[in-house]
């Protein structure tokens, strides 16, 4: 993940974390959903035969995963941080 786009994100407030955090968990159910659908109407479950934009999709699914993991990380350190 970009550098710029972590420093980013360690200024935000848990209002705005938390409402990115609702954003990318939409699109990443939504990236979900279209994988899903196009693995069992193409018998395809292992990913194994995907056309270029099936893993472009897939390529973008694991970046937003890869923020939301971010982002729970962040707002778990502020919220401790309020607990102490």
């Amino acid at each position: 993940m970009d550098e710029k786009l972590k420093k980013c994100l360690q200024y935000k407030t848990l209002e705005e974390l938390a409402s990115l955090r609702s954003l990318v968990a939409s699109m990443r159910m939504d990236y979900d959903r279209d994988l899903t659908t196009y693995a069992t109407l193409n018998d395809d479950k292992a990913f194994m035969n995907m056309p270029q934009h099936i893993k472009d999709m897939h390529d973008r699914r694991n970046k937003l995963s890869t923020l939301l993991l971010y982002i729970n990380s962040i707002i778990e350190e502020k919220l401790f941080k309020l607990y102490e």
